[in-house]
């Protein structure tokens, strides 16, 4: 009986541009063909960015100091609600973010389901003044949390992105 693993270059390459951010990172990890194959399907542009920001921050060390750090800190929030409170010019690329990033690998504090208390400072960025988390839930969402939003963008980018 035949593997979903055995399924042909062609067929896994029509797949995989259906498949949403945390599908495609965890498609990385099934096997070597489906690593090679999964950053060269037809995904779209901004999941591309998306999982190649992903593999770069994942194979930072900061990830590995920051992980343990974060995941205490995780609430539950409502994405789809949050979502519903950015104005209408909100860019793309911030939405699909909130809306498929994995809230486990959550960038330094930057996450709007971290703990409103929750200043990363005390823990590591002990130089720092604050470095408190500037997207926590809110009725409103200001500008500065999307210029911010794409200040991180830019930095996290790998290069040529």
């Amino acid at each position: 009986m035949a593997a979903i693993t055995d399924l042909p270059n062609e067929l896994l390459l029509m797949v995989f541009p259906h498949l949403p951010l945390q599908a495609l990172i965890a498609a990385r990890g099934v096997n070597n063909k489906w690593r090679h194959l999964a950053p060269v399907s037809d995904i779209h542009p901004i999941r591309r960015k998306l999982l190649d920001l992903y593999q770069s921050f994942v194979a930072s060390p900061a990830f590995l100091v920051t992980r343990p750090l974060i995941e205490p800190h995780l609430c539950n929030f409502d994405r789809d609600a949050y979502l519903a409170a950015l104005p209408e010019s909100t860019p793309e690329d911030f939405k699909m973010w909130l809306l498929e990033w994995p809230a486990r690998a959550a960038i330094a504090c930057i996450w709007p389901g971290l703990d409103t208390k929750f200043n990363m400072s005390e823990d590591i960025f002990v130089s720092r003044k604050d470095t408190r988390n500037c997207l926590v839930p809110k009725p409103e969402v200001h500008t500065l949390d999307l210029a911010l939003w794409n200040g991180v963008a830019k930095v996290c980018a790998p290069r040529g992105v």
